[in-house]
C-alpha cells in the first residue's frame, strides 16, 4: 500500500506543509540523559556482574558507565557556564 507524499516547499495557497513544532527542548545541554544513562548502565553493570556474566555485554555497560561518570561533570559545567551573568561592556 502505497502513501503519497505531499510536497515539502508549499501546499496550498503557498503555505508551508511541513513546519517545525513550537516545542522547547527538554534538556538542551544533555544534563538529564547523561545521568540517566549513566545510572542505567551501572545497573546494568551491576546486574550482569552478580549473575557472573564477564563477557562482552558487561564490558559494554561498564565502559557506558565510566563514560557517563565522565560526562555528567562536562555537562554540569556547560550548563553553568551558559547560565552565569555576562559581565556589561
Amino acid at each position: 500500500m502505497g502513501v503519497s507524499q505531499p510536497s515539502r516547499t508549499t501546499g496550498k495557497a503557498g503555505q508551508a506543509v511541513l513546519q517545525q513544532a513550537p516545542v522547547e527542548p527538554l534538556d538542551a545541554f544533555g544534563l538529564t540523559a547523561s545521568v540517566v544513562g549513566t545510572i542505567l548502565f551501572a545497573l546494568a553493570t551491576f546486574i550482569c556482574w552478580r549473575i557472573g556474566h564477564w563477557d562482552f555485554w558487561t564490558y559494554v555497560c561498564a565502559t557506558g558507565g565510566v563514560l557517563g561518570f565522565v560526562l555528567i561533570p562536562y555537562t554540569a559545567v556547560r550548563r553553568h557556564r551558559a547560565h552565569r551573568p555576562r559581565p556589561r561592556r
